[in-house]
C-alpha cells in the first residue's frame, strides 16, 4: 500500500463511509475485494471530512491539503 499524504484520488467511487480516522478507511477498501485505492478527507475538509471514498481503480492524482489517499 502507498500512503499519499495531499494527494486527492477524483473519480471511480464505488461507495462512500465517514470513518473517524485513514487507518479505518484503509481497512474497509481491504475488506471490499475490488478496492484498488482510497481518499479519505482530513476534518479540515468541509463537506468530505472524514469522508471515505473507495474506488475500483487508482485515479489521477491531484494535489489537496484535505485529504489522505492510498492505492494498493
Amino acid at each position: 500500500m502507498t500512503i499519499l499524504y495531499g494527494i486527492d484520488l477524483r473519480g471511480s467511487d464505488m461507495q462512500i463511509k465517514n470513518f473517524s480516522n485513514y487507518s479505518q478507511c484503509c481497512s474497509w477498501c481491504l475488506s471490499i475485494s475490488t478496492c484498488k485505492s482510497f481518499t479519505w478527507g482530513l476534518p479540515i475538509a468541509g463537506w468530505a471530512a472524514y469522508t471515505c471514498f473507495v474506488k475500483n481503480k487508482v485515479p489521477t492524482k491531484i494535489n489537496s491539503s484535505i485529504v489522505v489517499s492510498a492505492h494498493y
